[in-house]
């Protein structure tokens, strides 16, 4: 594929998709690649924060990284599954931390199009990634996906149409073109036939290969350099404005203005798992070494994890954990050890049940947060 896209004039980006791919082997052949001026920028893990994708730890990825490098390639870094997403942040973290070499940060980006400060949410989050890391941006993923079908409960600001949708592709391009550290962005998907939620997302009409209303509007952005978007079931893990109910000029402003709330995909196996219930947190003795968590019991699940937080906005927000933990077996009275435990004032925690299958571990929704005064 690589020589045929360069006979064609095309840039042949190749990827890493999961860990399986570093071996001897792959990495033998990318290196030849490269040596044969086949391509030189190489994309890697696809949302390893989920477990029906690559499904990977951080400290996986860190491990398997130097191999990475050794190609030789440009290398962007791991995509997740949201635009600010806690895995990359903690790899990119530890990435810097030993030194290792990120050249371009990867990004996948899912909105509710139909929202007016949707644009402007994405630009915010654009330009705080930019600033904390100071590097490339590639979009490999961004499109028109009916996230109402994805967002478990959440109702689209306003009905899809193809002029809403046209809009959204105008004011993104021209917004993703006015930055220059956006290097690249590839639309998804640009054809498809019977994907859920992508009847305004399609480029092109498959039947006859002519361009749909989006696909005019798209092929209009000025200057555009797009890369191919790695090869996948459409996964709709997106990102959206804080306040989608706004309605007033007032409103919109201060949604406009505030920080882009992420949202996981909820599959119907996730929505099966009951969401958990802390019923008690205590701490030890005076000691504030461990702490005691008694969880109402749920049925069919392999066990609970445990995150806490060092404020009430950090859990909401998934963001700055300072404590996770996988207990396997279905156990309702759960002692938690950990050093962060001391010196802190108040902690925040919440828990969720999780059911292991043959791709990994599935998890439910997040428990209310719960607060414990550690002194």
């Amino acid at each position: 594929m690589a020589r045929e896209a360069k006979a064609a004039g095309l840039e042949y980006v190749p990827m890493v998709w999961g860990p399986w791919s570093v071996n001897d082997n792959e990495m033998a052949r990318l290196k030849a690649g490269k040596e044969e001026g086949l391509y030189d920028s190489l994309l890697a893990f696809n949302e390893p924060d989920l477990t029906d994708q690559s499904n990977m730890s951080v400290s996986k990825a860190i491990e398997l990284w130097p191999q990475l490098e050794s190609t030789g390639l440009r290398l962007g870094s791991p995509a997740g599954a949201a635009v600010e997403d806690d895995w990359v942040e903690e790899f990119m973290a530890i990435a810097k931390e030993k030194g290792y070499r990120v050249d371009f940060l990867t990004l996948h980006v899912y909105q509710d199009f139909t929202h007016p400060g949707s644009v402007a949410s994405l630009k915010a989050a654009l330009e705080r990634l930019h600033n904390k890391y100071n590097l490339p941006i590639w979009i490999t993923e961004i499109g028109n996906v009916d996230v109402s079908t994805q967002w478990w409960g959440y109702n689209l600001y306003q009905e899809m149409s193809h002029e809403v949708a046209k809009k959204y592709i105008k004011e993104v391009g021209e917004m993703l073109e006015s930055l220059d550290y956006v290097e690249r962005y590839a639309w998804f998907v640009d054809y498809s036939d019977n994907i859920s939620g992508t009847a305004y997302t399609r480029l092109f009409d498959i039947t006859d290969g002519s361009l749909t209303p989006e696909g005019e509007a798209y092929k209009l952005i000025e200057n555009q350099e797009t890369t191919t978007a790695e090869p996948k079931t459409i996964e709709p893990i997106t990102m959206q404005p804080t306040t989608a109910e706004a309605t007033s000029e007032e409103k919109t402003k201060e949604l406009i203005s505030s920080e882009v709330i992420t949202h996981n995909k909820v599959t119907t196996e996730q929505k099966k798992i009951a969401k958990a219930k802390i019923k008690k947190i205590y701490k030890k003795k005076k000691t504030a070494k461990k702490l005691k968590l008694k969880i109402k019991k749920l049925k069919n699940v392999s066990g609970y994890q445990v995150a806490i937080y060092k404020s009430k906005k950090a859990a909401t927000k998934n963001k700055k954990r300072l404590f996770k933990k996988n207990i396997k077996k279905n156990k309702v009275k759960l002692v938690i050890k950990s050093k962060i435990l001391r010196n802190k004032k108040k902690l925040f925690v919440k828990v969720r049940g999780y059911r292991k299958n043959a791709k990994g571990l599935i998890f439910g929704k997040w428990s209310g947060i719960k607060k414990v005064k550690v002194k």
